[in-house]
């Protein structure tokens, strides 16, 4: 379990100094943070289509049930990928469909 978040920190840490280089602010780690923690209920809150509101929740589900073996298997090089993976799918969720609406 630790190798899985010590990945994580390092992928925020390689954003962290990319936004520090590039814009000189704190704004990349920031969004994914964001997008992670109230990126899904501004997605919901939108009045999106039907079928637009099933694809982000079956999107959500892939991410828990990808996060879920990656933990399950963390043992493994596959569960470590898939954990990271699952992460990155739910932050971009929440980003794209949640943050980007500026509801």
């Amino acid at each position: 379990m630790k190798s899985i978040f010590k990945i994580q920190a390092y992928i925020f840490l390689a954003l962290l100094l990319l936004s520090l280089l590039l814009q000189k602010t704190l704004w990349l780690p920031l969004m994914i943070l964001l997008g992670v923690a109230i990126g899904p209920f501004m997605a919901y809150s939108y009045p999106w289509g039907m079928q637009t509101h099933i694809f982000i929740g079956m999107g959500f589900l892939f991410a828990i049930v990808m996060m879920g073996y990656g933990i399950k298997y963390r043992t493994v090089y596959k569960g470590r990928v898939l954990f990271i993976l699952g992460f990155w799918l739910w932050a971009s969720i929440g980003l794209f469909y949640g943050l980007s609406v500026g509801t």
